[in-house]
């Protein structure tokens, strides 16, 4: 939690310079016991708030108490009036990878919004590569019309290419709602402080007390963090957390000497290291995490909750074929199974009672958003399961050549490394062939077994994304012949690691091949092993002469 305005004082009454003892006067005793001279106590008095004088000043150390008391660290920017464009920019370009909500004042030094329109817009704007992250953003200004300073700020975003944006005004008069905008996976925020405020509020704003802000902010957060799976990741991530000193405890440093020698003798120690972390945080996870979120009660509010959106046609697709469908979230949520065969059966032309059974049926997305929704979604799920890093994640380091590595080459085929792990290391200097299978472009209608996120741009994508890529569905299966063994050379340590500064540039480059192979994707470590299996099964297949009539007749006929 960052809050940064230049209007943030420290709680400290700064002190005054040594003089010459003066004997009280009788309204300053008054004062003093907390009353004026007319008896009644200031009407500003605020013991323990936060709000400042009028001119909305927010005294910061009893915000930050009030947002550790809720268990939140709250860290506290005023800018130097002295050159504080530069220094505004530095302050919050180091949070900006560690806090997740920012309160701005709108006006700095004066000025018309300008600084933070930009500090803003740096922390939105699209990153190449990539970077998700979860973002609140509250403006929290004296100004009259927030509507204004927030159709400024969707300006800035859109021009910097964030066009997928939601306009929310003020709703109607009477009820108490911001002006926001929302985003994938943020949302900006323009709220009002109170305490300028003369007169009767215009209808529809709404005004926060800034003794309210920490509780409020983690109600609006929690607009943003909605969702089934993301309610698990943030049960995960808080487990995690709250389990810190036991992880530690299981890696102290009883276990380097023994992990040192393994490095040294395998020479592969910084992946084992990450290997034996992964594991030891998914057996913390799998011992703590309930999984409420997404569990059966959680799952039917989810599709009362779509069932009731307004305008809500459900339908399910077999076959090709649209079937639409009646009936209350509540009847679907309890007996999903028997209506589908029941509503599908007597859909089917010619064909009355059950149809068929809901294992036959690939998804049954399109019950609860429409069909081109549905797409993505299921695209999303495939790719989520399916492979442990694509262009869309942020760039740590350069991936590894080995089991698993979707690749492009130049002449636009696809192909799956199915390198042992073991041999993707310790490569010799002068290079090592690397076993690769060809992947195949799975046309409309083909079967397919691997989703991949690649460039909108690219000829076989079939369905776009709204964000600036497309899907690509690939199948594997292909025969044993069809291999290939393209020798590439390691770098200083002695595995394969691409040249290029972004994951959409990361090329390998093969020896005496012709070629280069770009990297698309890494498929879980599972799913390449299943295909490798695949493979080997081909590759090992014995011919044999023997009696048509007896192969024909027993297990060997396939």
């Amino acid at each position: 939690m960052v809050v940064f305005d230049d209007q943030l004082i420290s709680g400290i009454a700064a002190q005054d310079e040594p003089g010459e003892l003066e004997p009280p006067r009788p309204e300053d005793i008054a004062e003093a016991d907390g009353e004026t001279e007319l008896g009644h106590a200031h009407a500003d008095d605020d013991p323990g708030g936060v709000t400042g004088a009028e001119n909305g000043t927010i005294d910061g150390l009893a915000l930050a108490r009030k947002f550790a008391s809720i268990g939140l660290v709250c860290s506290l920017i005023a800018p130097p009036p002295l050159d504080f464009e530069t220094e505004a920019a530095k302050a919050i370009n180091g949070l900006a990878q560690r806090a997740d909500a920012f309160i701005f004042d709108w006006r700095i030094y004066g000025d018309s919004g300008t600084l933070v329109r930009q500090l803003i817009r740096g922390l939105l704007a699209p990153a190449d590569p990539p970077i998700a992250r979860l973002r609140l953003i509250v403006v929290y200004t004296t100004q009259a019309d927030r509507t204004d300073i927030r159709n400024s700020i969707a300006d800035d975003l859109q021009s910097a290419g964030l066009n997928d944006l939601s306009r929310v005004g003020y709703p109607a008069a009477g009820m108490d709602g911001p002006a926001y905008l929302e985003g994938d996976g943020f949302r900006v925020t323009v709220l009002g402080k109170p305490q300028s405020i003369t007169g009767t509020p215009p209808p529809g704003s709404q005004f926060v007390d800034v003794d309210d802000i920490p509780d409020w902010l983690v109600t609006e957060f929690s607009q943003i963090t909605t969702g089934l799976l993301r309610g698990v990741a943030l049960e995960s991530m808080a487990t995690l957390r709250d389990t810190a000193s036991h992880l530690l405890t299981r890696v102290g440093p009883r276990v380097d000497a023994a992990f040192v020698s393994h490095a040294f003798v395998t020479g592969t120690g910084r992946d084992f290291a990450l290997q034996l972390l992964t594991q030891e945080m998914e057996s913390l996870l799998a011992g703590a995490v309930t999984g409420d979120a997404v569990g059966d009660h959680a799952i039917a509010d989810w599709v009362r909750d779509k069932f009731a959106q307004p305008g809500h046609a459900p339908l399910v697709m077999n076959g090709g074929k649209e079937f639409h469908v009646t009936g209350s979230a509540d009847d679907w949520v309890a007996n999903l199974s028997d209506r589908l065969e029941g509503i599908v059966g007597q859909q089917l032309p010619g064909k009355s009672g059950p149809g068929p059974r809901i294992t036959e049926f690939a998804s049954v997305t399109t019950l609860f958003v429409p069909k081109e929704d549905a797409d993505q979604s299921e695209m999303w799920l495939a790719a989520m399961s399916g492979l442990s890093r694509t262009i869309l994640d942020p760039v740590i380091r350069k991936p590894i050549l080995h089991l698993g590595t979707v690749l492009r080459d130049s002449a636009n085929h696809y192909w799956l490394c199915i390198m042992p792990v073991c041999d993707a290391v310790r490569v010799p200097i002068d290079g090592r062939p690397f076993l690769m299978t060809p992947l195949d472009v799975a046309k409309e209608g083909q079967e397919f077994d691997i989703v991949v996120p690649v460039e909108a741009s690219a000829a076989e994508v079939e369905i776009r994304s709204d964000h600036g890529f497309g899907w690509l569905k690939l199948r594997t299966g292909a025969a044993s012949h069809q291999v290939t063994v393209p020798v590439f050379r390691p770098g200083d340590d002695l595995v394969v690691r691409p040249d290029g500064d972004k994951p959409s540039e990361w090329k390998f480059k093969a020896k005496h091949y012709g070629k280069q192979f770009f990297w698309v994707a890494e498929l879980r470590r599972n799913h390449a092993q299943r295909v490798a299996h695949d493979y080997a099964t081909k590759a090992t297949r014995i011919g044999l002469d023997e009696s048509e009539w007896l192969r024909l007749s027993g297990r060997n006929r396939k």
